[in-house]
């Protein structure tokens, strides 16, 4: 069972492949997913607060260049069936 109120130790960048468009643009960099937890669980929290560190990322950096500060996020699409 995921502890949610917790923080991970884990600073995982989850991407596929090396590179990455936004918030920072680096083609080369690559993802961050080790060490691995020895536990399954773990590991995949530690991937989603990684999506959730990269998409606030992006909202700051957004907000920098003037975009209004998020107030919501809707999801959709095939990866919100995940």
């Amino acid at each position: 069972e995921m502890d949610v109120e917790s923080d991970v130790a884990y600073d995982y960048y989850p991407l596929v492949t090396p590179g990455e468009r936004f918030p920072t643009a680096d083609p080369t960099l690559p993802p961050r997913l080790a060490p691995r937890p020895p536990c399954r669980t773990l590991h995949l929290q530690a991937i989603f607060a990684g999506v959730a560190r990269v998409e606030a990322e992006g909202y700051r950096a957004l907000e920098e260049l003037g975009a209004p500060p998020l107030a919501e996020v809707h999801t959709s699409g095939g990866g919100a069936a995940n």
